[in-house]
């Protein structure tokens, strides 16, 4: 009878035991300073796409990225023509007010773009607009109103190889590539 008591009050111990380490190893992690912060989860594939903001430690934005969990590039919608289920748009955390951007879109293009023998493999393209969603949505078709399009950004703005693509794109605007990077330049677009 004794050994099943020491047995019980053994355990018991053990049990105590590991709840004290346990408790302060959680506290630890409870006062670590987070210093980076997730927007919402979009479905795309069979996965989720969101943004992110890491901040420096005085609460500045130090970088602003794109996640794609597992199985975001599974399941893909393959009708090129329908951009409004190939294109996701992305909010921002709130902590990434101190950047420029208002939003992101992940674009999945199945059939790739123009200009054809470049860009036509499939691929995702990633927009990271200064405008609002509503602002996005009212750019016209490069043939309707090339005005919009033809507002560029002073000199200065654009590295120095970049150069405007022709046209314009409707909810998206003009687009710039680097004329250095391999696909302008003799090698397949990766």
């Amino acid at each position: 009878m004794k050994r099943k008591h020491l047995t019980s009050v053994s355990k018991l111990f053990t049990l105590a035991i590991g709840m004290v380490l346990l408790v302060p190893s959680c506290k630890k992690d409870d006062e670590k300073p987070r210093d980076t912060f997730e927007g919402a989860k979009v479905s795309i594939g069979n996965g989720k796409t969101y943004t992110w903001v890491k901040l420096k430690a005085n609460g500045e934005p130090e970088r602003l990225g794109i996640t794609l969990t597992k199985g975001a590039m599974e399941n893909l919608p393959q009708n090129p023509s329908n951009h409004e289920h190939n294109s996701f748009t992305l909010s921002l955390p709130p902590q990434a007010n101190g950047t420029p951007f208002n939003h992101v879109t992940v674009d999945w293009n199945p059939a790739g773009h123009p200009p054809d023998d470049i860009f036509d493999v499939p691929h995702f393209d990633f927009h990271f607009y200064t405008i609002t969603v509503p602002e996005r949505l009212q750019i016209p078709p490069y043939e309707q109103d090339a005005t919009k399009h033809d507002i560029l950004p002073p000199a200065g703005y654009m590295p120095a190889d970049y150069v405007r693509m022709p046209g314009g794109v409707p909810a998206m605007g003009v687009h710039w590539a680097d004329e250095t990077a391999p696909e302008f330049n003799g090698q397949p677009f990766t």
